[in-house]
């Protein structure tokens, strides 16, 4: 009698992927990049230690598309802003390469580099890793949401912020990264809004831990033992039904808890997601309400903000379904706006930036007077 096959029923393909240490060789990390790097996290870092009076502010894209060429042309422009507003805010570029799915829609350009409902990840790791260079090679920091827990690996060594979205701040893996993670990274409160759960991630990334999903250098599957990230803290971004944290008295009962828990009361504010009730054209306004309560309210534990913004305002629709996106014409595509989120314009961005620049300089000022 031939045995049964146990194994391998539902599965079409293994599709290889390169380990670490080739991507390394393949594309090397350039002086420059190298710099940008390392001066944008010491930043961060002096911020979150009461060293530097400096705002955080990550902005760009919901996501990178596929169109490399048009995304670094926006990099650029928002490299210009970062020059301009570099005396009050350190400006972090939203470079998010990997796009959380519940149920269905583009995984993002690690996963599905050509949108064409096919996955590549091979591809797109190497695709992420130059265009993170380039951003870097222009001076400008970079951002970067971490859904799958071995991206890291390939990857970390070129992003200043990291963070956890709000699908992932319950999973003991996430939490676990977090802890090993060589930048700051900031966990998002969950999807129903619920703050507990992200500032226990929170205390959970502080100490060392234990993960399992990890790969080595040399890509061989293993569990990573870290040390703890002082640096991770929460990052407010509303939640399902109209629920919103942007406010002072959401803000303050957040710090209340990370005090309580003996942890520093930082927060980053998302104008984005949940508070904006997935409207773009809310986030300026939600911007401004932050704004207030860091210079009229007085509130310096509030670290910064995280916004949507690409050279054009609103988003473009791709389908939703792989099926659909295999037979899907690109060239449609609008280059410049968005193919997630809805995003507000750069200029909008622009504006917005300049009035916290003005702002935070007035009010330190102020401070200094009073002294």
């Amino acid at each position: 009698m031939v045995p049964s096959k146990l194994t391998d029923l539902h599965v079409a393909n293994y599709l290889e992927i390169p380990p670490p240490e080739m991507l390394w060789r393949e594309i090397p990390i350039t002086e420059r990049a190298n710099q940008t790097v390392t001066e944008g996290r010491d930043a961060i870092r002096r911020i979150l230690d009461e060293e530097d009076y400096r705002k955080i502010v990550v902005v760009g894209p919901c996501s990178m598309s596929p169109n490399i060429q048009k995304e670094l042309e926006v990099a650029l422009m928002f490299r210009e802003l970062a020059e301009e507003v570099s005396d009050e805010i350190i400006l972090v570029y939203r470079t998010y390469l990997e796009k959380p799915r519940t149920r269905k829609g583009w995984p993002g350009l690690i996963r599905e580099p050509r949108l064409d409902g096919l996955p590549r990840r091979a591809e797109g790791l190497r695709l992420a890793r130059q265009f993170l260079i380039d951003v870097l090679e222009l001076g400008l920091p970079t951002a970067m949401e971490f859904v799958n827990t071995r991206t890291p690996q390939s990857l970390d060594g070129l992003i200043v912020y990291g963070c956890i979205g709000a699908r992932y701040v319950e999973s003991g893996d996430h939490r676990a990264l977090a802890s090993g993670l060589t930048m700051p990274v900031g966990i998002k409160n969950g999807t129903s809004g619920d703050v507990e759960s992200a500032i226990d991630g929170v205390v959970v990334a502080h100490q060392p831990d234990v993960f399992g999903g990890g790969i080595t250098p040399k890509g061989l599957e293993c569990e990573v033992e870290t040390r703890g990230n002082p640096y991770v803290h929460t990052v407010l971004r509303g939640g399902t039904n109209g629920k919103t944290n942007y406010d002072a008295d959401s803000i303050k009962k957040a710090q209340d808890l990370l005090i309580k828990n003996r942890l520093k009361p930082w927060v980053l504010v998302d104008c984005s997601h949940g508070n904006s009730k997935k409207n773009y054209q809310l986030q300026p306004g939600n911007c401004r309400n932050v704004l207030k309560q860091m210079v009229g309210g007085g509130n310096n534990y509030i670290a910064g903000v995280m916004m949507e913004a690409n050279h054009i305002e609103g988003t473009q629709e791709v389908p939703s379904l792989a099926a659909d996106r295999a037979t899907f014409d690109k060239s449609i595509l609008v280059p410049g706006k968005s193919i997630t989120d809805s995003c507000i314009s750069f200029e909008t961005a622009r504006e917005l930036l300049l009035e916290m620049k003005k702002e935070l300089k007035a009010y330190r000022q102020q401070c200094y007077e009073r002294k």
